[in-house]
């Protein structure tokens, strides 16, 4: 982003997210929303979602350039330092990890952190199923999730038909394959 800013000569990113690739986003994100019916308009509050706090999320970030610099370059430079400092056995604990020494450098540059509630990210497999109580958790929830017809909005979103299953005792997966391309021209013609 530094190097295409420099070479464009556009001005730099004020506002940025880290959006991780093996999630399903069930619910639309703003980046420029903390919380719902609020705006970041002084951009000095970032931000991770609400839900499966193991003491925080790692699966999307975002906020002002700056924070999310610090989340972006600076985990590998952080992290020797903190596993000789930090509760054995619980070193390399990303969540963990994130919370004492990403967030506290966030913080240190008078950065506000801030857990959206409206936020649901919920794990992909690559056997093509979705772990769909991830935004459902003891460690906090997506606000709205657990009235939500979960089922029908993964199915909406993937456009597929998906079907339920128990993984372990408390994550309900739903196998969502894809059809191969014959089966889905004659689905269409019915």
């Amino acid at each position: 982003m530094e190097e295409f800013t420099k070479q464009s000569g556009r001005p730099k990113y004020d506002r940025v997210a880290m959006m991780r690739l093996d999630v399903l986003y069930a619910l639309p994100v703003d980046i420029y929303q903390p919380d719902k019916n609020e705006f970041d308009k002084e951009n000095k509050i970032a931000v991770s979602p609400g839900f499966a706090k193991y003491p925080v999320n790692d699966r999307l970030f975002y906020g002002p350039y700056e924070a999310v610099k610090i989340w972006a370059t600076e985990r590998f430079d952080r992290l020797e330092e903190h596993v000789k400092t930090y509760e054995p056995g619980w070193g390399m604990h990303s969540e963990r990890f994130l919370e004492s020494a990403i967030f506290g450098a966030i913080k240190e540059k008078g950065i506000e952190m801030r857990e959206n509630p409206d936020i649901c990210v919920m794990r992909v497999r690559a056997d093509e199923s979705v772990w769909m109580n991830d935004c459902i958790t003891n460690n906090g929830s997506t606000r709205g999730m657990r009235k939500m017809a979960r089922q029908k909005l993964i199915e909406r979103l993937l456009d597929r038909t998906c079907t339920k299953s128990k993984l372990k005792r408390r994550v309900i997966q739903l196998r969502c394959p894809m059809q191969s391309q014959q089966q889905q021209t004659v689905e269409r013609r019915q």
